[in-house]
């Protein structure tokens, strides 16, 4: 409500929106500064309507929902959500977290179709970082070949204490090049979160406890959607 009260800005104290909390559709649509935004921006807040629609049950969100959709694009907005040269890891993560529920709670088919082409250009894009998070979800939503062994590979070997120790690969012969063209194996790279890069080489000072969501939200969303035994 806040949001949408707010011209589809999340808005500070100050009475201004926050640097990213804009969804506006003069601004993704139409200001050449926001186009970056403009697939990922679409794709969350079509993604929070359908689930406040779902949760609430009040027609004010699926009414605005269909509005962003008829009248502004953002359904064909989602189809430019992977399109961003270099985009940040966070944004994969708000990308994929914003896609789960957007696919999986839309009825019509035609829409859920669009979603659905947007999402595997995005798995296309992140498959090179073996996230099982990016996998399970894909899995979930589309029913296809979601790089499982190499997801269940991955829980089985993430360090289950949560500490980020302090890890050196950047010496090995074995890694001359420093950028990776893909992830180490959880054994050998450090400690992150789903919104930091996988392909790092040293990181961690054993100083930090890392929350358990990392392996958590994947393996229950695997368990959840049978793509785990």
């Amino acid at each position: 409500d806040h949001i949408l009260d707010n011209g589809y800005c999340l808005v500070d104290v100050d009475g201004e929106p926050t640097l990213w909390g804009v969804w506006a559709p003069n601004k993704l649509n139409d200001d050449p500064k926001w186009q970056e935004e403009r697939g990922l921006g679409s794709l969350e807040i079509l993604s929070h309507l359908k689930v406040a629609a779902r949760i609430t049950g009040e027609v004010r969100y699926e009414r605005v929902y269909q509005e962003l959709i008829k009248n502004h694009g953002y359904a064909l907005n989602t189809s430019l959500v992977a399109s961003v040269p270099d985009m940040a890891v966070h944004d994969w993560q708000l990308m994929f977290i914003s896609f789960y529920p957007l696919v999986i709670l839309e009825r019509d088919e035609e829409l859920r179709e669009n979603y659905l082409k947007a999402l595997q250009l995005a798995w296309e894009k992140a498959c090179p970082q073996e996230s099982p998070l990016w996998s399970f979800i894909y899995g979930a939503c589309t029913g296809k070949p979601c790089d499982q062994k190499k997801a269940i590979k991955a829980l089985r070997e993430m360090p289950i204490d949560f500490v980020n120790w302090e890890v050196k690969n950047s010496h090995r012969a074995d890694l001359k090049n420093k950028l990776l063209e893909k992830p180490l194996s959880w054994i050998e790279r450090p400690l992150h979160r789903w919104d930091k890069s996988p392909f790092v080489l040293d990181g961690g000072n054993g100083m930090q406890e890392i929350d358990q969501t990392i392996f958590l939200l994947p393996y229950w969303l695997g368990r959840h959607h049978k793509l785990i035994d």
